[in-house]
């Protein structure tokens, strides 16, 4: 099972409105390796864990059933 594609990680930060240097940050990675894994990049395990669990963190759920991988958002503003 992957532990996060380039998709969830552009699906989350779009939905969180967060930047790639905030990202970057609440992960302690580098803003270029956010870049270079959201372009189809290799990533280390231990650090795409690391983005995943910042994410996680704001609330975010990744989900990867039936092949297919999505990304739920918390519901902020009421408009969900």
């Amino acid at each position: 099972m992957t532990l996060l594609t380039p998709a969830q990680l552009r699906m989350a930060r779009s939905g969180l409105r967060m930047t790639v240097a905030a990202v970057a940050e609440a992960a302690s990675v580098s803003p270029a390796t956010v870049t270079s894994f959201e372009n189809g990049g290799n990533c280390r395990p231990p650090t795409l864990k690391a983005i995943k669990t910042a994410l996680a963190g704001r609330g975010v759920f990744f989900n990867a059933d039936s092949g297919m991988a999505g990304v739920y958002l918390p519901v902020v503003g009421g408009d969900g």
